[in-house]
């Protein structure tokens, strides 16, 4: 129970990291976000990174040229021309 409320609020944190950054315009870099995670958390590198593949996989987020971009801010940069102004 435990372990699964907290896989929760990894989620929902890498989430709103996530989508503040797109909003922002801001690029995450993914090894930065891992360590802040950890860091917040205070939990493991692995848990951390099977939570944000997980995130990938059910493309919740997803990975461009290195960015990792909430499903909404991925179509608008592909209907702007891939600009990220």
């Amino acid at each position: 129970m435990f372990k699964e409320k907290r896989r929760s609020q990894i989620i929902d944190w890498i989430w709103n990291v996530v989508k503040e950054a797109n909003d922002n315009n801001k690029i995450i870099d993914e090894n930065k976000l891992v360590a802040e995670c950890c860091l917040t958390f205070f939990c493991g590198e692995r848990l951390v990174k099977e939570v944000l593949k997980h995130l990938v996989v059910s493309q919740r987020l997803i990975k461009e040229d290195g960015q990792l971009l909430t499903e909404a801010h991925s179509k608008q940069l592909k209907n702007s021309g891939g600009k990220n102004d």
